[in-house]
């Protein structure tokens, strides 16, 4: 069954990840700015990022665990070890060589990810630098995701889920504690990159060796389990890859109108929060669960978990939905209304953000409903699944943007996923892999409800609250935000409780689970 506490710490760790995130990109934009260092910064950081999507945390994490967890059912956990240390041996094999190809060849990347920087020697040339000193990254970001699919498969999520957290307090101590002093604050965060990522490695190694994991030495060859996990990590690669596609897609398109880039970054920042703290655990907590129960034949233990990780992530993630949709306009003032970010910047981004409100829930489902696939070592579904929904988006974001502009480009997003998740949930149920029982269907309307009369009890605050969060200074809007959320969850879980969509008994039993 899903374990609530496996869930607090994934999603407590990525949820701090998110935060410091944020305060990471204000603290880049107050000492760096926006001129040529920045731009040069974030297309460099944005190269090994992109390959980490494709094939560390989206190709290879999906597939490696249902293998892993494969073999450690069939032959125990000396075999799936060996495993382990045989999939580290490929990983070397292919990302070094890849690593260093793209690192030598560097400025032909730049120039063919921005073609607008040739006018600008220096602006290339930092570029190059940049990418260089932080594409070893990417190596540190592969091994990162195969020392957490072995924890995770043991049931040990803390480590694997508190590594992120130091990309950000690498950035933050260095632009506070070290760039006064040497100055150059492009490649002090270039290098802060790199020593970030062996210090994510150097987390999970720790969390290994406390297990008692032994995995830190390759193995090279080939077996047919390699053989397997290769052929599962094709679909991956492709699925991952659409989806880069779709944000460069997005972002050409936006690129025509002012401000829609900053608009829609700041909006996904706020959308992303839910995600990181109710889909990203959820994904991470059901795929290991899942694959133990199939291998071991527990089809109605796999289908449980399954209609409780549904309640659950329904549960957290409504009244985040319902929240950013009802009141995204006191969110950005109190978040971002600050230095040059204007009160039309906070009117404009609340636009875009209310329409990503509508594609939270489907984003998060979509997280529950993967690794049912993924479980069953099925990474082509997932990847048809994801064309279809790509295509949806930038198909609606080109006749949406015309009238709507940025906010067209939003409502695509949230339509794409809506989409995305229809088609796994029939998929689920036309395989039979997926029996939603009548509690699931009781607990989701309750839910639903307790999240509307939250809904309500925040528009109501608003008004109230509205000459601090609207006509007062920065600390009235900044408290006013506070308070709203405040008010919100207090009245989502009064809600909620009354309601019976949940209950303190069954919050604890499945916490101590």
């Amino acid at each position: 069954m899903v374990s609530m506490k496996s869930l607090f710490t994934v999603g407590g760790f990525t949820f701090l990840s998110r935060i410091l995130g944020l305060l990471r990109d204000q603290m880049i934009a107050a000492f760096v700015g926006a001129g040529v260092v920045a731009d040069a910064f974030v297309l460099a950081f944005r190269l090994p990022n992109m390959f980490r999507r494709i094939f560390a945390e989206g190709a290879f994490s999906t597939a490696f665990v249902p293998v892993y967890n494969r073999v450690r059912q069939e032959q125990g956990d000396p075999q799936a070890l060996n495993f382990a240390r045989q999939a580290l041996g490929a990983l070397l094999v292919v990302m070094v060589p890849l690593c260093a190809l793209i690192i030598w060849g560097m400025p032909a990347v730049i120039a063919l990810m921005a073609p607008g920087f040739s006018d600008d020697a220096v602006k290339v040339a930092m570029a190059v630098d940049f990418g260089r000193i932080m594409f070893g990254y990417l190596v540190a970001m592969a091994v990162l995701a195969l020392f957490s699919g072995v924890l995770q498969s043991h049931d040990r999520f803390s480590a694997a889920a508190a590594a992120p957290t130091m990309l950000n307090v690498v950035i933050i101590a260095a632009l506070v504690g070290v760039l006064p002093f040497t100055g150059l604050p492009g490649y002090l965060l270039s290098w802060s990159v790199a020593v970030a990522g062996i210090l994510q490695v150097a987390v999970v190694v720790w969390g290994l060796r406390r297990q008692g994991l032994q995995v830190l030495s390759p193995r090279f060859g080939w077996s047919r389990d390699i053989a397997k996990l290769a052929v599962l990590m094709g679909p991956g690669i492709i699925s991952a890859g659409v989806w880069q596609i779709n944000t460069l897609a997005h972002s050409i398109i936006a690129s025509a109108q002012d401000g829609a880039l900053a608009y829609l970054y700041y909006a996904d920042r706020l959308y992303q929060l839910p995600l990181g703290l109710i889909g990203v655990a959820f994904g991470v907590v059901l795929l290991p669960s899942l694959s133990r129960a199939l291998r071991a034949g527990q089809e109605a233990e796999a289908a449980a978990s399954l209609n409780r990780g549904i309640e659950f992530a329904l549960l957290l993630t409504l009244p985040a939905a319902f929240a950013l949709v009802a009141i995204p306009q006191a969110l950005c003032v109190g978040l971002f209304e600050w230095g040059a970010f204007s009160r039309a910047d906070s009117n404009a981004t609340a636009w875009a953000l209310l329409m990503l409100g509508l594609g939270v829930p489907p984003s998060v489902l979509t997280k529950v409903f993967m690794p049912c696939f993924f479980a069953r070592e099925d990474t082509k579904t997932p990847m048809l699944h994801a064309v279809v929904a790509v295509v949806v988006s930038v198909t609606l974001g080109l006749s949406l943007f015309p009238f709507w502009g940025y906010i067209g480009l939003a409502l695509a997003i949230s339509a794409s996923m809506w989409v995305m998740a229809a088609l796994q949930a029939a998929t689920l149920l036309a395989r039979g892999y997926w029996r939603p029982d009548q509690r699931l269907f009781g607990r989701v309307l309750r839910c639903a409800a307790a999240a509307l009369v939250m809904a309500l009890v925040l528009l109501a605050a608003k008004l109230a609250l509205t000459p601090w969060l609207l006509e007062g200074g920065r600390l009235q809007a900044l408290g006013a935000m506070a308070l709203l959320v405040l008010l919100g969850v207090m009245a989502y879980a009064a809600a909620a409780l009354g309601l019976r969509a949940t209950s303190f008994a069954e919050l604890k039993a499945a916490f101590r689970r």
